[in-house]
């Protein structure tokens, strides 16, 4: 439905021109809808403003780069953990789809997503498939389950340090 919305939205000049005025009556009509409105148009101004060039990207393409890589590391090293020789050949094209079907968010996590493809692609290049089953729930253990208390962490951190400090009574 919310596709069929936008498309007829960007096809049709004059459901654009009905869906702003809808828009605008909303806005004249309720705060809250008008506070969104500046909000985004905010957003977007700053967005067209933001022109960081290269070299401000640089830093994070190198700790993407690093994470990806550490993370095939990760693969690796799971098959050699269970005794299974890597399979060098298609290794990055497995690892690489698995990423691919990963990103596509179908579940929360990627769960059962990631564990699949791997899985798959693993007996397509020669495992068995109760070693492939082995390697992919090692590798999303360490690879995601072991990160989550660290995110979880880091999430009440920052949490607790934005919460204002309890007014305290003076004596």
């Amino acid at each position: 439905m919310t596709v069929l919305a936008a498309v007829g939205l960007t096809r049709s000049p004059g459901l654009r021109r009905a869906a702003l005025r809808w828009w605008q009556r909303a806005g004249d009509q309720s705060p809250r809808v008008r506070g969104v409105e500046e909000s985004l148009a905010h957003l977007v101004t700053q967005a067209r403003t933001l022109q960081p060039g290269l070299r401000p990207w640089l830093r994070p393409l190198g700790l993407a780069l690093l994470n990806w890589g550490f993370d095939a590391v990760c693969l690796a090293c799971c098959l050699w953990a269970l005794g299974i020789g890597v399979p060098w050949r298609g290794f990055l094209a497995v690892y690489g789809l698995t990423q691919v079907s990963t990103s596509l968010r179908l579940t929360p996590g990627s769960l059962g997503i990631a564990e699949a493809s791997l899985t798959g692609l693993l007996v397509l290049y020669g495992l068995r498939a109760d070693q492939a089953l082995a390697v992919s729930l090692l590798y999303r253990i360490i690879s995601y389950w072991a990160m989550q208390p660290i995110g979880w962490g880091s999430w009440l951190g920052v949490t607790l340090a934005a919460r204002p400090a309890p007014d305290r009574p003076t004596q």
